[in-house]
């Protein structure tokens, strides 16, 4: 996966990255490789804010520019503080860039978990992210509340009837 950082990126932003993308090639076939420019084929391209993540927290993206470009963008810094630790945002999010989908979307959620659709916000974006998506394909993979994928927090439960989040 060709990719290259675009603005001014810290070394130490870099190594978040650095550090999410050795997870996924460390249990996958996929593999990235950096480039100092933009690349001419499909890519991604990764950016990130100028504002300290300390009293902001973590807020990132995926998005599609072109037929040829996926862009990853973190509003924040990632690592300018020790209060700060986005590898597991960084991780989420470029699993997205892979086409994977939030845990929560799966058409089977409902049978494991409970949406209290009360406590989400009611903007278009906020209420997408906990519609279901019915045509998906899960792979035969069961559905796992500790993903990285999932929103929120999930408990294990042992009975019969899906979890509460509420």
């Amino acid at each position: 996966i060709p990719y290259f950082f675009k603005g001014s990126v810290t070394s130490n932003d870099k190594q978040v990255f650095y550090a999410a993308m050795k997870q996924i090639e460390d249990r996958s076939c996929f593999k990235f490789e950096e480039n100092s420019g933009e690349p001419a084929e499909h890519h991604l391209e990764i950016s990130v804010g100028s504002t300290s993540c300390a009293s902001v927290g973590f807020s990132a993206g995926v998005g599609i520019s072109s037929s040829t470009k996926v862009t990853l963008q973190s509003s924040y810094q990632l690592a300018d503080s020790s209060q700060c630790n986005w590898q597991g945002g960084i991780l989420h999010e470029l699993m997205h860039v892979l086409g994977v989908m939030h845990t929560q979307k799966r058409k089977d959620r409902d049978q494991h978990i409970i949406i209290n659709r009360s406590n989400i916000q009611q903007s278009a974006g906020a209420l997408y992210q906990y519609d279901t998506c019915e045509a998906c394909n899960d792979y035969g993979v069961g559905y796992d509340c500790a993903s990285i994928m999932h929103y929120g927090t999930c408990l294990l439960y042992t009975s019969p009837s899906p979890l509460d989040l509420s």
